[in-house]
């Protein structure tokens, strides 16, 4: 995760002149189609160790306003704890989900404010997650005999940074308000790192 962080730092210090051209066209609000209103992107993540977790989390969305928007998204997770019960052969699940969420810019560029060049700004992110899968395979004594919906509510912040004209990186700490033990999120905070365009 560290180095998924760095790797947006990074990014985010290599394309400052793009982040120019791209605040001046966001700063006259200025939506000449319906296209103009509409994003794409999304993230995928791996993690290897005692649990086995890959995702594929696609977003499409609409700014409603400049500095608000709104979105759906999908998610598919193949998910693998090493042991269970003592045993290393449990098999893998298969976790499918959808979500809708919203977002809110206070400040699109920071830099604005503090006369710098720094082409990004806070993010505020609220979502609510539906995930399908079998609570058990999370927590042994979950009440389920199956699959079923969980729900998981998300709230939270981070930083917004522009690459382009329309791309940017979101760097996202989200908490999760559901309080169910046997959910697929095994820490809170989460940390989220997705690309729009």
């Amino acid at each position: 995760m560290k180095r998924i962080v760095f790797l947006a730092l990074v990014i985010a210090l290599v394309f400052p002149a793009n982040t120019v051209l791209a605040q001046a066209q966001y700063q006259k609000n200025d939506y000449t189609t319906f296209r103009d209103r509409l994003f794409l992107g999304g993230g995928i993540g791996m993690t290897f160790g005692d649990i086995t977790r890959i995702d594929i989390a696609p977003v499409a969305g609409l700014w409603v306003v400049p500095q608000w928007s709104i979105g759906v998204g999908g998610r598919y997770t193949f998910y693998k704890p090493r042991y269970i019960g003592g045993s290393s052969s449990v098999s893998g699940t298969h976790i499918w989900g959808v979500s809708g969420f919203t977002q809110v810019l206070p400040f699109p560029d920071l830099g604005t404010i503090l006369k710098k060049e720094i082409g990004g700004g806070p993010i505020l992110h609220g979502e609510y997650e539906g995930l399908y899968y079998d609570t058990k395979l999370m927590d042994p004594l979950a009440p389920s005999t199956g699959k079923q919906w969980v729900d998981i509510l998300f709230v939270g912040g981070g930083w917004r940074q522009q690459v382009g004209e329309r791309a940017a990186i979101n760097i996202l700490l989200l908490w999760n308000l559901s309080g169910q033990d046997f959910t697929p999120y095994t820490s809170n905070p989460i940390l989220r790192f997705t690309i729009t365009f």
